[in-house]
Parts: C-alpha cells; sequence; structure tokens
C-alpha cells in the first residue's frame, strides 16, 4: 500500500515538471520549432506553389521570385513551417491578410513589386528578422510595423514614404535600416530609440533637419545622408560615439559643429558638394580618418592642419578653387591617393616627396607649367601622376 502512494506522489511530481496538464484534459504546450540560419540553410527551396503544396507542411523556403505574380494566393496560409519567403521581382500591388497566419515566418522579400501598402495584419509576423520592401510605391507604413519586435534589417529604399510612423522606435533590435530614394521630409523624435542601429541609410530624401534624438543611437557606425537638403547638423550627432562612417554629399552644409572633433572613431567623411569655403578645423583634429572627400565644394586653400592628420590615406579635394598646397601636405606620411584635378593650382610644395606611400596624384584640370610637372613627376617617381 505504501508503495502505491509512493508511485502516485513521484507521478504528481512529475505532472507539474512537465508541460501538460496531468489531470486536467489540456493539451500538451508546445513551442515554436524556429530554424536557425544554418539549419534553414539546409532545407531546399520550393520555386514552385503548386509543388510546395503537395505537402505544405515539409515546406520551409519558398522562392517565387521572378513568375509575373499579380497576386498571391491565399493558399500561402497553409505553409504552417514557412520561415523564408521571397516574391521578389513580381508584380504584386497588394499583400493579402493570409500572409498574417505564416507567424513563423523569419524572412520576408517583398521586393520591386507595385505594393501600394501594407496590411496592418504584417504587424502578426512576430518572428519576423528581415524585412525587404524596397522598389515598390509605398506611401505610408502601417503602426503596427511596431510590432515586429524581432526585426533586425528593414529595407525600404525607393518608395514613395513621406513619413515614418513613430512605431518605428518600437524596433528596439533593428541593426539596418534602409530608407534611400524617398519622400521624407524629416524622422520622428522615436528614431532614436534604437539603439541597437548600426547603419542608418537617408540618401536621397528631402531631409532638411535631423531630430536631436539621433544622438541616442549608440551603436551607430555608418550614416548616410547624402542628397538632402541639410544647411546644418544638430549638436546631438556628435554623440554618436561609435560612428565610423558619415557621407554628406550634395547638401548645404557651410560649416561643421565646432564639437566635432568628439567624433573620435570616425574613418570615413564625405563632403562633396557643399558650401565649404575651406576644410574645417575640426576635421584635421579627428585622428583616426582614413578618408576625406571635399570635391566640389568652395574651397580656395588649405591649412597647414592638415598635416595633422596622420591616419589619412585618401583626400579627394577636385573642383574647388585652390590656389597653392600648404608644406605640411608632406606630413601626411599614410597617404596614398591624392586628388587636385580641376583648382587652380600653379605649383606643388617640394614637400609632396616626403609622400613615401603615395601610389596616385590626380592633377588635371590646373594652370602647372611644363617645368613643375617635370619635377612633380620626379618627387613622386613611385607614384602614378596625371596632369
Amino acid at each position: 500500500m505504501v508503495k502505491g502512494w509512493i508511485i502516485l506522489f513521484l507521478s504528481g511530481i512529475a505532472c507539474t515538471m512537465m508541460m501538460t496538464s496531468c489531470g486536467g484534459g489540456g493539451a500538451t504546450v508546445k513551442p515554436e520549432t524556429l530554424l536557425s540560419d544554418v539549419a534553414l540553410d539546409k532545407k531546399p527551396f520550393y520555386t514552385s506553389l503548386d509543388a510546395a503544396l503537395k505537402a505544405p507542411e515539409q515546406v520551409y523556403k519558398l522562392k517565387l521570385r521572378d513568375q509575373n505574380l499579380l497576386i498571391l494566393s491565399r493558399e500561402i496560409s497553409k505553409f504552417k513551417n514557412l520561415q523564408v519567403l521571397d516574391l521578389h521581382r513580381n508584380k504584386l500591388i497588394k499583400v493579402p491578410e493570409e500572409i498574417s497566419t505564416l507567424t513563423k515566418l523569419q524572412k520576408l522579400n517583398l521586393s520591386d513589386n507595385q505594393i501600394k501598402e501594407l496590411p496592418s495584419a504584417i504587424g502578426n509576423l512576430s518572428n519576423l528578422t528581415e524585412l525587404r520592401l524596397s522598389d515598390n510605391q509605398l506611401t505610408t507604413l502601417p503602426s503596427k510595423i511596431g510590432n515586429l519586435t524581432k526585426l533586425k534589417y528593414l529595407y525600404i529604399q525607393k518608395n514613395r514614404l513621406a513619413s515614418l510612423p513613430p512605431e518605428i522606435g518600437q524596433l528596439k533590435k533593428l541593426e539596418r535600416l534602409f530608407l534611400e530614394h524617398n519622400r521624407l521630409k524629416n524622422l520622428p523624435a522615436t528614431i532614436g530609440q534604437l539603439t541597437r542601429l548600426e547603419s542608418l541609410i537617408l540618401n536621397n530624401n528631402q531631409i532638411a533637419q535631423v531630430p536631436h534624438e539621433i544622438g541616442g543611437l549608440n551603436n551607430l557606425h555608418t550614416l548616410y545622408l547624402v542628397n538632402n537638403r541639410l544647411k546644418n547638423l544638430p549638436a546631438e550627432i556628435l554623440d554618436l560615439k561609435n560612428l565610423r562612417k558619415l557621407y554628406l554629399v550634395k547638401n548645404q552644409l557651410s560649416q561643421l559643429p565646432p564639437q566635432f572633433i568628439r567624433l573620435k572613431k570616425l574613418q570615413i567623411l564625405d563632403l562633396q558638394q557643399n558650401q565649404f569655403s575651406e576644410v574645417p578645423k575640426v576635421v584635421t583634429k579627428l585622428e583616426n580618418l582614413q578618408k576625406l572627400w571635399m570635391n566640389k565644394n568652395q574651397l580656395t586653400s588649405l591649412h597647414e592642419d592638415i598635416g595633422k592628420l596622420q591616419k589619412l590615406q585618401i583626400l579627394y579635394l577636385e573642383e574647388n578653387y585652390i590656389k597653392e598646397l600648404p608644406s605640411a601636405i608632406g606630413n601626411i606620411q599614410s597617404l596614398q591617393h591624392l586628388s587636385l584635378s580641376d583648382n587652380k593650382l600653379t605649383s606643388i610644395p617640394e614637400e609632396i616627396a616626403r609622400l613615401e606611400k603615395l601610389r596616385a596624384l590626380y592633377l588635371r584640370g590646373n594652370q602647372l607649367p611644363q617645368d613643375e610637372r617635370s619635377k612633380i613627376k620626379e618627387w613622386c617617381s613611385q607614384a602614378y601622376v596625371t596632369f
């Protein structure tokens, strides 16, 4: 009798430890099975919807790109284990609500279609880590996109977005946000909540002002703001301590904040096609700067401090009004490529001969006399020199 009670007691303990309802009539709770990237790579891609529908429970990856699809069949809801769906380069004009049933979906590619809006049901794809929407006709994003809290990569290039929903700030795990070639005039303040963001691409929009909250992007290392309408930068951009690449081409900038030196990790700075009359002195204090482009500005000369950029490898100053170079140019021992084409130079300082690592020197479109050209070739005998 005692032995029987012991068996019953142990059975009770086992019931409480298992994810089942012992004696309660409940069903077993089975966690979702999400495959790792490695495991997904081993699964085959189905490229025919008809073939996939013969055994929908075995389909983990479905690639229906380049099939001229006008609509996505509602039968898509049958693929309960689907984790990768590629619909790139079709003719879809809408996304069916049934897509919300694909709760295991991790990667969704809808790029290069004719989609004008996304259903709010997109927010049900709670396991989505990558969403590609580039080359469509989207004018807005649903607020429910904020529910995609596992999203790491969001690509929305070449659409017609005029704004972003504030809920974008809920994507706490987002690492890449690509928004180039849209119609954005501003960014929501909530973008500063994307503290894991590493790359933010905003080229070819109409942004005149960057929100102060951008300073909250602690992990940002790449920022593209090419071809916008910026006249100045917010002081908070200097809080981006991990920023390594900053592209500000084709704006209306004429100066940089004096605290720009705080971007100590900056390696690449592109200031082409702005309104600078000189290389900002704060730029010459960026100790880790390796590449600097200032083509098509209004530069007339270079300050001696340019020689302090001891890690600079590439310096492009084409299409300016520079009449002379400082002798300190010879102090940039790391310099490999120097382009001064289309300026007003009549001579080059002899100190340029000290640039032992120089591999290319571009001097086209200047006013260098023949004897000066001969000297330059002699001084830079190891480099490719063009006049």
